[in-house]
């Protein structure tokens, strides 16, 4: 009997996890990428939950360690209060499992690479341009360059920013800028067990603190664009100057990552 015939369109997390989930069943897949630079140069990170991380390591993609998935066994929440300092106001634990794991997207990327390059059933087709999708019957076919392919499926996995994706929808989305702006980055700093994860409610901010390793946790500082005035160097010492709650000897490992903030739903899918 013929194989179906997938096509997975985006190379990103969300592409590469859906192609190697659906590797373990008697299908043809088609990935359609484009280029990996933009996410294996980010510093940004995820949390994925623990029934997450439970799915990630049946679909044994690789052997799950604490230097690619750390786990946290608690997260904090906290306020400022008068006098400049956080206060908790609430906590959670798991006692019997971790509250959640938090991996850099780059890593992971590059580790479902590998494994992707290793599975017979996945052909990769790299900055490949989608000019049109039809249907064909029972059939979906995709126009590319210069040749026209037929799936049973297609699975598009890009983001909202993709021609293909607004040529699909026409744009009907919900949309809403916050006016505000995400700043990431990476610190070192002297080792200690850091397992939990924090969350600071700040006057027009929100600081997140995520550990990454023992000596590594990434930053994600949302502020409201019109206070983001200061020069680079302000904002690493006013970033140090948080992280010194916590951490000892603190070096900022990664540069700083900007990027707008906004809500955005599609009205069809």
């Amino acid at each position: 009997m013929k194989k179906q015939k997938v096509c997975i369109v985006g190379g990103g997390l969300t592409g590469l996890i859906t192609a190697i989930a659906l590797s373990k069943l008697n299908l043809e897949i088609d990935l359609v990428t484009g280029s990996n630079n933009q996410n294996l140069r980010s510093n940004r990170t995820i949390a994925i939950s623990q029934s997450n991380f439970n799915f990630i390591k049946d679909l044994n993609i690789f052997k799950l360690t604490k230097k690619d998935f750390w786990p946290c066994v608690k997260m904090k929440l906290y306020t400022e209060t008068e006098s400049k300092s956080f206060s908790e106001i609430f906590y959670f634990e798991n006692k019997e499992k971790n509250v959640l794991y938090i991996l850099e997207n780059k890593k992971v990327i590059s580790l479902m690479n590998k494994k992707i390059s290793k599975i017979k059933n996945i052909s990769v087709k790299t900055n490949k341009k989608i000019l049109k999708i039809n249907s064909i019957g029972s059939l979906k076919s995709i126009q590319f360059n210069n040749y026209t392919s037929n799936y049973n499926l297609i699975i598009i996995c890009t983001g909202h920013k993709s021609l293909l994706i607004k040529n699909i929808f026409k744009d009907k989305l919900l949309e809403h800028s916050y006016e505000e702006m995400s700043i990431t980055t990476t610190i070192k700093h002297e080792p200690s067990k850091n397992k939990v994860v924090r969350q600071i409610f700040l006057n027009n901010e929100i600081l997140a603190l995520l550990p990454i390793s023992s000596t590594k946790t990434s930053i994600v500082w949302s502020v409201k664009k019109n206070l983001v005035k200061e020069n680079i160097s302000l904002i690493k010492k006013k970033l140090e100057l948080y992280a010194k709650n916590y951490y000892k000897k603190v070096q900022f490992f990664t540069a700083l990552e900007f990027k707008d903030l906004n809500f955005l739903v599609r009205k069809k899918y």
